[in-house]
């Protein structure tokens, strides 16, 4: 086989391998983690010359030195953590950091990027159909409502807020190539997209679908006129509310936000003496504590091995049952960020997002919406604490950044 076909070849896996690591996703950690270390194995598999091209790639990257430096931050906090085996535990969980980001982005020419997101969509949206055609065969059925609890969640291990990034990207991905693949494939991708997103029965669904609406209002292509587009816009419109009206777990949550407290004196004797069910009511009264207690984690946090056990200390200390029961995380990336780290943590994760989102906007880039999402829905899940999310950050934000040759 001549030198061509090799290369040929190399490219074809390399793409496969990345669409299965993250279309896999919901499969668990082990496929994930298998098909990162044959990516790993693909990347240092060229020629020494490629090999030079791709270590002065990551070198010129900006984006790829503040993934690095993100994993740094939390590396030097293990001096100053007591719980040293959590520390471990988080810093080999966040190791895609250090690879993933800078195999994808200096890869260059071993990218077929058009092929790779539809590797993505189908990959995808096929996983989740048959997850969800599983769930109904299976004899834990117990209506469409309770898929995402009983099998993502429970069975499969993935919350509903990674499921949320995920089922969202194939939606993307139909919506950017409505005038250059089949319009029937990619419609019907948006409609299963659209299933997914609805029935992980919580807000980020919601708030992720309305983003969505936007680079839709936008899109002007000959085979697909204004006139449609304003019509599909008016359809995810109709799904939100058709939604939000069958839903009963959606509409006790609609309810949950006109019945929230904010006062933080009731919160407190709320929490005080009762185990209460409003998460939203939950991340306000833990980041109220979280504030009133700053000193005490100024200027450089707790140390990435105690977070959980500061938060657990202050849950006792103030008789927060529901976060002494549930042991709650900050539910807050960026606080996340800062109990691990202190003020470097957040500031280099909002860089690193700001730097993200300044090429995708430059580009004109319908992920730009997808970004935003993500940064906005950080302030309520801490996305980063486990291995679906790192996979999420690491591995299709970079991809998203391959839509056109541009230094980043």
């Amino acid at each position: 086989m001549n030198f061509e076909g090799l290369v040929e070849k190399r490219k074809k896996v390399y793409t496969i391998l990345l669409s299965l690591l993250i279309a896999g996703l919901p499969l668990g950690f082990t496929f994930s983690t298998i098909m990162l270390y044959f990516l790993i194995f693909i990347f240092l598999l060229d020629s020494k010359t490629n090999l030079q091209n791709k270590l002065k790639a990551i070198a010129k990257s900006h984006v790829i030195l503040f993934y690095a430096l993100m994993y740094l931050v939390q590396f030097v906090s293990i001096l100053y953590s007591n719980d040293k085996t959590e520390s471990w535990v988080k810093i080999i969980l966040w190791i895609p950091f250090l690879f993933l980001p800078a195999i994808i982005l200096s890869e260059g020419k071993s990218h077929n990027i058009r092929e790779l997101y539809r590797y993505l969509k189908i990959g995808i949206t096929l996983v989740l159909t048959l997850s969800f055609l599983s769930y109904c065969c299976s004899a834990d059925y117990d209506g469409f409502q309770r898929y995402t609890q009983i099998w993502l969640v429970d069975k499969m291990g993935i919350s509903q807020f990674y499921i949320i990034f995920l089922a969202i990207l194939p939606l993307f991905l139909a919506i950017k190539d409505l005038e250059k693949d089949s319009i029937i494939t990619n419609l019907f991708v948006i409609v299963i997209s659209l299933f997914f997103i609805v029935f992980a029965n919580n807000f980020s669904g919601l708030i992720m679908t309305m983003v969505v609406i936007t680079p839709l209002i936008k899109t002007k292509t000959k085979l697909f006129p204004p006139k449609y587009g304003y019509a599909l816009v008016m359809f995810l419109i109709s799904i939100i509310v058709v939604t939000v009206a069958v839903n009963d777990k959606l509409k006790t949550k609609l309810i949950s936000i006109d019945r929230t407290s904010f006062n933080f004196s009731e919160l407190a004797t709320m929490n005080k003496y009762a185990y209460t069910r409003n998460t939203i009511e939950h991340r306000i009264y833990t980041h109220y504590l979280i504030l009133k207690d700053i000193k005490s984690t100024m200027p450089f946090g707790v140390g990435v091995g105690d977070t959980q056990h500061y938060l657990n200390e202050l849950y006792l200390e103030n008789k927060f049952l529901s976060g002494i029961k549930l042991k709650l995380n900050p539910h807050d990336q960026y606080m996340q960020e800062y109990l691990k780290t202190g003020i470097i943590g957040p500031i280099v994760f909002i860089l690193l997002l700001f730097l993200i989102l300044r090429i995708t906007y430059r580009r004109k880039s319908i992920f730009f919406y997808y970004v935003i999402g993500f940064a906005v829905l950080c302030f309520a899940e801490s996305y980063l604490n486990r291995f679906h999310g790192v996979i999420i950050f690491t591995g299709i934000l970079p991809i998203l950044l391959l839509e056109e040759k541009q230094k980043i």
